[in-house]
This record gives structure tokens, C-alpha cells and sequence, in this order.
């Protein structure tokens, strides 16, 4: 399987960005007040992490929670959106990796829909309806030689499913 979420770690101060979507810096209100995500890239591991900063009397607490690493091919984060479930916020995110494994008729990009939302300790977590959704993975080309199209590529389809199920497919 080629999706993988590792909890980053932890918690360290810095400084707190300004929100630019543009590079991929957002308002992160929805989850908590003031607070900014940050979707970042690391070019050594070509990983990517998702952070958030909360303004304290320092500066910003950044607290990273969510990894996401190679998985045959670097990650990407198509979108990153907002939306309720059950109540509750969550940040939801669309990565896809870049397959190429012809000798088995494997190749396109193989997607990845994650979810996070607050726990009773106010601490961001996976939602694991969303992640263990099997409508929320899939390759979109072709896997194993036979065409392959992934559903959930975009926020308006992301949104669009968990609004109508569970009485969609």
C-alpha cells in the first residue's frame, strides 16, 4: 500500500507565519483561534508535514501533525480544505504519489485522501472514518493493466461525498 501517515512530532516555538496560500499557508480558524497551517516541504527526505502555529506570548508554538514520506514516488498535496463532520472541524488533505511501475501495467498517481480533527484533549488527530475509507484511496491511470479512475480528486468531490453518504456509495 502506498499510503502512509506518520505523526510527526511535537511541539517547538517559532515564528508565526503570515497566511499565503500561494505557498501553501493558510488560516487554520476553523480548528483553532488565530492559528495557521502550513503545508512544508522537505527537499532533503522529500517529505512533506502539515503544522500548525498558534500565537503564544513568544511568538508561535508550532506543532506538527502529520507526515507524509516517499511512497515510490515523493508526495503531493493537491488540496488542502476545510469542512465539517459529525459537528466537529476537520482539516482535510489530497496527496497523491507519482507510480511507474510499467512491468505490472501500474502507472498514473495513486491518491490518498486524509482527514485530522481535535481529540477531547484539543490535540489534532487522524480521522480514521475518513483515512480507512476505501472510497478515499485509489490509483487514477492504470493499475494492473486495466484503466483505473480515482473519484475523490478534488475538494468539491471530497465534499460532495461525505455530504451525501452514507447513503451514497
Amino acid at each position: 500500500m502506498f499510503a502512509s501517515l506518520a505523526y510527526a512530532s511535537g511541539t517547538e516555538t517559532a515564528a508565526c507565519p503570515i497566511a499565503s496560500p500561494s505557498t501553501g499557508v493558510f488560516s487554520a480558524g476553523k480548528i483553532y483561534q488565530d492559528a495557521i497551517i502550513s503545508i512544508e516541504r522537505d527537499d532533503a527526505d522529500q517529505t512533506i508535514s502539515l503544522s500548525i502555529y498558534r500565537p503564544s506570548s513568544n511568538g508561535c508554538v508550532k506543532n506538527t501533525f502529520a507526515k507524509y514520506s516517499i511512497e515510490g514516488g515523493a508526495p503531493n498535496v493537491d488540496s488542502l480544505f476545510f469542512m465539517d463532520l459529525k459537528g466537529k472541524p476537520n482539516i482535510f488533505t489530497i496527496v497523491h504519489w507519482d507510480v511507474n511501475s510499467r512491468g505490472i501495467g501500474t502507472y498514473g498517481k495513486y491518491y490518498q485522501v486524509y482527514a485530522y480533527t481535535k481529540d477531547d484533549q484539543g490535540r489534532l488527530i487522524e480521522n480514521k472514518s475518513v483515512v480507512d475509507n476505501s472510497a478515499m484511496t485509489g490509483m487514477d491511470e492504470y493499475q494492473e493493466g486495466q484503466e483505473s479512475t480515482f473519484l475523490y480528486k478534488t475538494a468539491g468531490a471530497v465534499r460532495s461525498f461525505f455530504k451525501c453518504s452514507p447513503r451514497c456509495p
